[in-house]
């Protein structure tokens, strides 16, 4: 279909609706008509987004307590790693060397005297004096 008869066909539809919309502001009852049924599609509409809205709510709600339980998860996780930190510096200060050597991956003397670099099981490091 070439530009003119895709343009005629699009004037024939604007033609076409404007006739029925003119039908229906002078019927009365197809008119009645009309407005029940702008209506009840408002009112379905209304429903639907009110059924989005309260699906959106819980789902903010799901992330939120999630988003705690995170949060709790990873307060604990810094719980442990300090409380680790601190078995394996009483550990060194006390010299039991065998159990320290059985918690640690590797423990080094740094180049600096009087000064330990511990290196845990996960590749980090921890220095103390």
């Amino acid at each position: 279909m070439d530009f003119w008869n895709r343009n005629r066909a699009k004037l024939a539809e604007k033609r076409r609706l404007r006739a029925a919309r003119l039908q229906k502001k002078s019927n009365p009852s197809s008119a009645a008509e009309y407005q029940e049924k702008c209506k009840e599609a408002s009112r379905t509409y209304n429903a639907k987004r009110l059924l989005a809205f309260k699906k959106r709510e819980k789902r903010a709600e799901a992330a939120e307590v999630k988003h705690g339980r995170k949060e709790a998860n990873r307060r604990q996780d810094q719980r442990e790693t300090a409380r680790d930190y601190k078995v394996e510096y009483e550990l060194m200060k006390s010299g039991a060397e065998d159990a320290f050597r059985e918690r640690v991956m590797h423990a080094m003397w740094n180049p600096a005297p009087g000064e330990y670099r511990i290196q845990f099981s996960d590749g980090s490091y921890k220095y103390f004096d």
